[in-house]
């Protein structure tokens, strides 16, 4: 991550070979670069709260989940099917 006191930097570098730039604001809210239709949330962990998952929502509605370290750990499509990794 990097960034100034307002904005943090997040890059993702997705299993398909893509390299996505997020970026995080003084509120929390992250925004896309205009020139691409993903979506990412920053969730907490369900067990440690000071670690975050991040999910991403591409165009065609599919999800992926990648953990902490920006490991992708499940992706699922619109119609409901699942693929997990461990």
């Amino acid at each position: 991550m990097s960034g100034d006191l307002t904005t943090v930097n997040h890059y993702l570098y997705t299993p398909d070979g893509q390299y996505l730039v997020f970026n995080e604001d003084a509120n929390g809210t992250i925004t896309a670069k205009a020139d691409t239709h993903i979506t990412v949330v920053k969730n907490p962990d369900s067990a440690s709260q000071s670690i975050w998952r991040w999910e991403l929502t591409r165009e065609d509605d599919s999800h992926e989940r990648y953990n902490n370290q920006g490991q992708l750990t499940s992706r699922w499509t619109r119609s409901g099917l699942t693929t997990t990794y461990s």
